[in-house]
């Protein structure tokens, strides 16, 4: 470390001494201090600067350091990526551009996009910073400075110690090699051997290997080959070693899925479907019933029982293990539409929003030709005529329909009479099922589905081709 500078500090005031005693000359010793006192800042200063500068003038080696280049000089130079030609280029970022047998570190001076590099280090876009070149090596480059010692391949390999091995056509094992001259051997030698000591690669557990695997997951196939990895709770692995349905009831506490018989409505605490004949007590009244329990667990349900001779519909709790009194729900009223007259090719009827169920009833309902009768329903928008899923048939024949709920008919001389029922089945998508059985031509029967593109307001009943209406009534109800 270099000494701390030495300031020049005065010791005597040769003006002072002057004014005081003109005539008499100067001190000898008085000037030789002063002059030692000027002399040693003056080598102080000298000092310190062979620490910071050669002799040549420049910096000296090693005087500067991180500390001293300011926090500018840094932002200046931005790291240095490899030079890639339609690539923007902003000021101060820098780039190893690697020619022929050279690599050098430019700084760019433009901001622009990169094409040729010759042509935008010409255009003066780039300023060289460093040349990375390595020096060509001529003659012969010792070990201790990485290379062989040698001129010849031999020599080489003599001075790093390879002997033969390195040119031998089969290396042994104990070589370090494989002791084989082709694949299924070299595998065999070094206890690789595919299908023998090694599992051979198989694109399924290459599939199942990529998988984030972690605690409570299990694997499943999502297509051919394809896998991934999903939840397994506790819960779900009590289910998984259940031996049988009966097991898993009993793990879920829930009933079997198809009727349970019960003798008093107060036992009916799983989840499920019951049935009790008109004798079973706890009930609304004595009639027989058919019902659904839903369960939070055996001290808080609810009972929804329709009673099977008029269908009226009852409701009680269970709450903190006390049950509460039946209530009976009220019933949607049915209404039946105006009948019409089959006439032309089309029947039209408006129905109410909210409906649930609808009937479509036929009496002797011909046609002038072979056509079918064809049921569509539609919402505000319009009838729809496409994408229903209809079928019916007799014990002979059968027809189907995309284009409508299709009843088969099939010859002008014979009516058609009976009913077509329609349900909602999915309020969310507007989905309608529906079956029929009428009489006619043949005894028929079938059924299909449709979801609209909002909730149904209209029915009608028209012909598969160009057929129309000859005779017969028809007619609508709905709740």
């Amino acid at each position: 470390m270099a000494a701390p500078l030495t300031p020049y500090v005065r010791g005597t005031s040769f003006t002072s001494v002057q004014a005081a005693d003109p005539v008499s000359p100067l001190s000898g010793p008085g000037v030789d201090a002063e002059f030692d006192r000027i002399k040693l800042s003056l080598d102080s200063v000298a000092a310190a600067l062979d620490h910071i500068q050669r002799d040549d003038g420049a910096l000296a080696n090693g005087s500067v350091g991180a500390d001293q280049i300011e926090p500018a000089v840094y932002a200046g130079l931005n790291p240095a990526d490899p030079w890639l030609t339609g690539t923007d280029y902003a000021i101060n970022d820098s780039v190893l551009y690697s020619g022929v047998s050279s690599t050098r570190l430019y700084r760019a001076l433009v901001a622009h996009e990169s094409s040729v590099f010759d042509d935008d280090l010409a255009a003066d876009y780039w300023l060289e910073l460093a040349d990375f070149t390595p020096p060509v090596v001529v003659g012969t480059v010792p070990i201790a400075q990485g290379g062989t010692g040698g001129v010849t391949a031999s020599e080489a390999r003599t001075n790093l110690g390879l002997g033969a091995a390195a040119t031998e056509s089969v290396v042994p094992v104990a070589k370090g090699g494989t002791g084989a001259s082709d694949a299924a051997t070299a595998r065999g030698n070094l206890g690789l051997g595919i299908g023998a000591q090694v599992q051979a690669y198989d694109s399924v557990l290459d599939a199942m290997a990529g998988l984030g695997w972690a605690a409570d997951t299990m694997l499943y196939a999502t297509a051919a080959d394809a896998f991934a990895v999903t939840g397994l709770s506790a819960f779900a692995r009590t289910l998984l070693d259940d031996a049988d349905a009966a097991a898993a009831r009993s793990t879920m506490a829930v009933m079997k899925g198809n009727q349970t018989t019960v003798t008093d409505w107060n036992d009916a605490l799983k989840d499920g479907h019951y049935y009790a004949a008109g004798t079973a007590a706890n009930v609304p009244s004595a009639h027989a019933y058919v019902g659904l329990v839903t369960r939070f667990d055996d001290n808080n349900i609810v009972q929804l029982l329709l009673r099977l001779d008029t269908e009226a519909v009852w409701i009680r709790r269970r709450l903190a293990g006390t049950f509460g009194s039946w209530t009976q729900m009220a019933l949607r009223p049915l209404t039946l539409a105006t009948m019409q007259s089959a006439t032309g090719s089309v029947v039209s009827f408006s129905i109410p929003t909210g409906m649930q169920e609808i009937t479509v009833m036929f009496d002797g309902v011909s046609l002038s030709g072979t056509d079918d009768v064809l049921v569509q329903i539609g919402d505000s928008g319009g009838f729809e005529t496409t994408g229903y899923l209809s079928g019916s048939s007799a014990a002979v024949s059968g027809v189907s329909s995309t284009s409508g709920f299709i009843v088969l008919a099939a010859d002008a001389a014979l009516g058609v009479s009976g009913s077509m029922s329609l349900r909602l089945m999915d309020p969310a998508t507007f989905k309608w099922v529906e079956s029929h059985g009428t009489t006619g031509p043949a005894v028929a029967a079938g059924g299909g589905r449709k979801a609209l593109s909002a909730e149904l307001t209209q029915v009608r009943v028209t012909v598969t081709g160009a057929n129309s209406f000859d005779a017969g009534t028809i007619n609508v109800s709905y709740r």
